[in-house]
């Protein structure tokens, strides 16, 4: 589940509140803006004081220190997030090669040949589709534009 002040930060930048929409952003961070400084929880200012809250308010040190292994696994993944993005980019491609093989190069929606072809999600990875072989699509341009029109997504 998205922590609340990534929920919240979500829900200002998008105007939506949605929590499977705002989990994949953050799991995604590279695609979109690591706001990880910006978030209110995630100050080094507000962890610090928490910890130095501690003695008097137990409760609140527990806070603290929650907030801080966060945010250090927060920064790591901004460290090995490139090499990490990186690493998918390669397995997508090799994917979207079998897809396309396996297809015969053809859209298996219309059967267009000779055209641009796209990997389609058949569920989509917001609502716990995998990126595997057996959930894909080949489809051209235009039918993958409808395959989104038709279940109400953006892209």
């Amino acid at each position: 589940m998205a922590d609340a002040d990534h929920l919240a930060w979500h829900a200002r930048h998008t105007g939506r509140l949605d929590v499977r929409a705002a989990w994949a952003h953050f799991e995604g961070a590279g695609r979109g803006v690591r706001p990880a400084k910006t978030l209110l929880l995630h100050r080094w200012s507000i962890i610090v004081t928490g910890l130095a809250l501690a003695p008097a308010l137990p409760w609140v040190g527990a806070v603290a220190g929650g907030l801080l292994f966060h945010r250090l696994l927060d920064d790591l993944a901004d460290l090995v997030g490139p090499a990490w993005r990186a690493r998918a980019v390669r397995r997508r491609k090799v994917l979207h090669q079998a897809l396309f093989r396996r297809a015969g190069y053809r859209c298996e929606a219309c059967g267009a040949t000779g055209t641009k072809l796209e990997a389609h999600h058949r569920v989509q990875r917001e609502a716990g589709g995998k990126d595997a072989l057996e959930n894909l699509v080949a489809l051209c341009v235009p039918c993958h534009r409808r395959a989104h029109e038709q279940l109400g997504l953006n892209t």
